[in-house]
């Protein structure tokens, strides 16, 4: 009877907090859905505005960059407080003590708003905003973006040292990639900004600059950032086949890879042949038409951005049953979306008004989103032996990722509990012998490795 009574109870509780969880999961995707419409008219018109720039100076232009503004400062308030209310959901310890990275990006974010905040005002209130606040809009937002991925790519790399994970690899190179991407950008733009007027208004001239003189610093700086975007773009790209290629079977591999491969093409051929274009050696190169410039970003960005975020995706509903992971894998499916189509985005034009901003300003707090994600399902997975059972059940590429990144994290973890056990007793046996053990940290670890693979054979 008793046993019956706990069945109904279980029962009754995940019944009511399945309407909950699918309640959560359609506002989180309604905000990101808005966000994303937004960001793409945001990109579309900065990137053409000197083609359209009779509508942007108008009065429903400015009507839309406000709109759009209000979207990014609702809409990335909304995201960042959502993976902050998880943290506290969650009873894992180690995820509660990330509070310390909350309290060192929430001050930046709440900069980065207002920034925008300002600009906005500027331009209703006086007709013209001060270019500085573009400067500061990059080297933030980019450097936040730089210490965090830094820190995820350090992540892949201690975990790949561990299991030695092709896919792990892949995204700790991209990460690291990204991270000196985002250092160049901040290093050309600041620079080209810093070349324009302290003050911008509707009579201000719209210029894409982008093509420097040999030996000019600022030519190296543009190669290494357009290096530097296709390495990381091809190995997430990569990273991604690897996570989807279970659907191989489902779809079938010539559907697969015509899914796959167009974007990474696109994007290649947009980078190659499309930024010559815009920015050509011969000022009597002819331009391509606005929208043929919008197609070319909407379908290249956008395009590759979901199919990277679709990865992430199939692994969270992988995990119905399972809230928290699931959660995790939905907050960096969409972290990956936002900022592969904000990373795209320029405001080295500075145009009136500055459209592309809120792109910019989403670089910073998309990459938070990423690295907490995927952090914290790392942490999720390690710390819950439940977790590890259905990963096991789960196709080989898509439990690849998670599961990768949850064993090696308990096994750091479990690296870290067995030294300090070791070294307090090792100064225990010290005092009391007067003898110091031989075994260095390194062997120990050593022993560690060699005990868990032991372990995973039984």
């Amino acid at each position: 009877m008793a046993s019956y009574r706990v069945k109904v109870a279980m029962n009754l509780k995940s019944t009511a907090n399945a309407p909950q969880s699918i309640v959560q999961d359609r506002k989180l995707f309604a905000i990101f859905f808005i966000v994303m419409v937004a960001l793409t008219i945001d990109i579309s018109i900065g990137t053409t505005q000197d083609f359209l720039i009779d509508f942007a100076i108008s009065f429903w232009g400015i009507l839309l960059f406000t709109f759009i503004a209000a979207v990014y400062l609702f809409g990335s308030y909304f995201l960042l407080r959502t993976i902050r209310a998880k943290s506290r959901e969650n009873n894992s310890t180690r995820i509660r003590n990330l509070s310390t990275l909350d309290k060192i990006v929430a001050p930046i974010h709440y900069a980065l708003m207002a920034i925008m905040a300002i600009v906005v005002m500027q331009v209703i209130a006086t007709s013209q905003y001060h270019t500085i606040l573009l400067t500061l809009a990059y080297t933030i937002s980019y450097g936040l973006a730089v210490f965090l991925l830094g820190l995820l790519a350090y992540r892949f790399f201690s975990w790949f040292k561990i299991n030695r994970s092709l896919v792990v690899l892949l995204y700790g190179f991209a990460a690291a990639f990204v991270v000196a991407n985002a250092i160049s950008t901040i290093i050309l733009f600041d620079f080209i900004l810093l070349q324009k007027p302290g003050m911008v208004t509707a009579d201000s001239e719209v210029i894409y600059q982008g093509n420097f003189e040999p030996e000019n610093p600022m030519s190296i700086v543009s190669t290494w950032m357009a290096i530097t975007m296709n390495a990381y773009f091809v190995l997430v790209w990569a990273g991604t086949v690897l996570i989807l290629r279970h659907n191989i079977h489902r779809v079938g591999k010539v559907k697969f890879w015509a899914l796959v491969i167009p974007p990474i093409l696109f994007f290649m051929g947009f980078y190659i042949t499309f930024y010559e274009t815009i920015n050509p050696p011969d000022p009597n190169t002819e331009q391509l038409p606005p929208l043929a410039i919008i197609l070319i970003i909407l379908y290249s960005a956008m395009t590759a951005g979901i199919l990277f975020g679709v990865g992430f995706l199939s692994i969270a509903k992988s995990f119905r049953s399972e809230t928290n992971i699931r959660d995790y894998m939905l907050i960096t499916a969409y972290a990956f979306i936002i900022f592969f189509v904000s990373s795209g985005a320029t405001i080295g034009q500075a145009g009136y008004p500055p459209y592309g901003l809120a792109n910019v300003l989403f670089v910073g707090p998309s990459a938070f989103l990423m690295f907490t994600g995927l952090y914290r399902s790392a942490v999720s997975v390690s710390e819950d032996v439940r977790l590890r059972s259905l990963i096991k059940n789960m196709t080989k590429s898509q439990a690849g990722l998670l599961g990768d990144m949850g064993s090696a994290e308990m096994q750091k973890e479990l690296e870290k509990k067995v030294m300090i056990v070791v070294k307090s007793n090792t100064d225990i046996l010290t005092r009391q012998s007067g003898v110091e053990p031989s075994m260095s940290d390194h062997e120990i670890i050593e022993y560690i490795h060699q005990a868990t693979k032991e372990i995973k054979k039984k």
